[in-house]
């Protein structure tokens, strides 16, 4: 948690120079960082669009499928840029990081904690890369991200969802998980990137899983568009992603 806030701020840090902060910052400017919140000095003033910010990791992930290698790494180079998952940890709201939407707009729990309804946002396109080719994401997208994820076999992450007993898919933008015991932890397993964000049935199906750079083709607003292992992996924007618009990003691993 530690390293990927510190890494987080880089970013930022990095990010917020190119729009014309002064250097001349007073001696307590890192105080917010140092207590995990974003300074309010972020999102003043006004974008400045275009050029490029190049960010360094410390380590080469195995591969880029969260399921057959759980690595923090493919956290770094994939989460919520590239593949994204129903609900997030909202950020800003320390120290909480209560749960906000993702690609689910919301959810409703049944009386005896058993039922899970997720509804999905209307809209959402795949990357407009093959083989899905920007096509819509629906209900069955989210049905085979979890039944791979239950069934893959060596998957060391099962555990997590070790209490739900199926997914089932209601209508094309309703999804419901049925569990065989309470479980309290199940959205924040489901906000979790670490093998849950969600992927495409014709990915896998084309690949035979997500280990390489071809097949990190996501929703969200970053495509990857290289990838050097040891040398770099550069990211552009996603002119069709339905959040907010986003810059390019790039980002370079080894020496």
């Amino acid at each position: 948690m530690i390293r990927v806030a510190c890494r987080l701020a880089t970013v930022l840090l990095a990010a917020a120079s190119t729009r014309g902060f002064s250097a001349s910052s007073p001696p307590d400017a890192d105080a917010e960082w140092r207590e995990g919140r974003l300074p309010a000095s972020l999102t003043q003033g006004e974008p400045v669009k275009g050029g490029t910010l190049v960010v360094r990791i410390d380590q080469e992930p195995p591969s880029l499928d969260g399921i057959t290698d759980s690595a923090l790494a493919i956290i770094w180079m994939l989460e919520r840029k590239v593949i994204e998952s129903m609900a997030q940890l909202d950020a800003k709201k320390h120290p909480d990081y209560p749960l906000e939407p993702a690609l689910a707009t919301g959810w409703e729990i049944s009386p005896d904690q058993l039922t899970f309804t997720f509804h999905l946002r209307h809209g959402v396109r795949w990357q407009n890369r093959p083989p899905v080719n920007g096509r819509e994401l629906t209900a069955d997208d989210v049905k085979f991200t979890y039944d791979r994820f239950l069934t893959e076999k060596g998957n060391p992450l099962r555990f997590m969802l070790d209490p739900v007993d199926r997914v089932e898919v209601v209508d094309r933008y309703t999804v419901r998980f049925r569990l065989k015991e309470p479980f309290v932890w199940l959205l924040h397993m489901l906000a979790n990137p670490t093998g849950t964000w969600i992927v495409a049935r014709e990915v896998v199906e084309k690949f035979g899983d997500l280990r390489r750079a071809e097949a990190a083709i996501g929703t969200g607003a970053f495509i990857l568009e290289r990838y050097e292992p040891n040398v770099k992996t550069v990211f552009k924007r996603n002119p069709d992603y339905f959040g907010r618009a986003s810059l390019g990003w790039t980002g370079s691993t080894g020496s």
